[in-house]
């Protein structure tokens, strides 16, 4: 059976055109020269290759956990169901849980994102975050560095992996880290350099 690491590589190679697993059209803006960049082509591509590999999935899966969303999301037992974009499955379990992003959107985005891969899950799993953004310039990188740094925190000692994947279009380019191996947000943004400016 294929690992998801493995199909988030079939996605890259997909979103940077290098060998096409979909159908899938990518719409323009009325400008007719912009091709819109979001995390719906994305989603439905990875479900593709889920379709593809036969893996078990749900999309938009209810959390177990409820949840309260606002300036500083928490989980709170007086909260809501929330969603997470796709869950893959062994039987009836739920392996890992999968969410979107695409291009550079507020903190609250991420926020509730990371506190749902954090709490949501198999004592001792791992989860996704895939990010797909358009450009890897010095503006982007310091800003996602400052927002994944401060999605640590939704970790609150558990003992779950959430996985990050990038996905520069601009540059085709990937890179991975998980947050808890990150000890600062500066160190974090020297490597993200590295890799999505080359």
């Amino acid at each position: 059976m294929k690992t998801i690491e493995e199909l988030i590589n079939e996605l890259f190679d997909h979103l940077c055109g290098k060998q096409l697993v979909s159908c899938i059209k990518y719409p323009f803006y009325s400008d007719n020269e912009t091709k819109r960049i979001s995390e719906q082509e994305a989603k439905q591509v990875f479900i593709h290759l889920l379709e593809k590999y036969k893996i078990s999935y749900s999309v938009e899966t209810p959390t177990i956990n409820k949840y309260k969303f606002g300036d500083s999301p928490v989980r709170d037992k007086n909260g809501i169901s929330a969603r997470i974009d796709v869950s893959t499955y062994s039987n009836d379990t739920v392996d890992h849980h999968i969410e979107f992003k695409a291009l550079n959107p507020d903190i609250k985005c991420y926020a509730k994102d990371f506190l749902k891969l954090y709490n949501e899950g198999k004592q001792g799993g791992i989860n996704y975050f895939i990010q797909i953004i358009s450009k890897g310039d010095k503006g982007t990188i310091n800003s996602l560095s400052e927002k994944y740094f401060k999605c640590r925190k939704y970790r609150n000692n558990r003992d779950k992996t959430v996985k990050v994947y990038i996905i520069n279009l601009d540059k085709k380019s990937i890179y991975s880290f998980d947050l808890k191996t990150i000890q600062s947000r500066e160190a974090l943004e020297n490597q993200m350099k590295s890799l999505l400016e080359s």
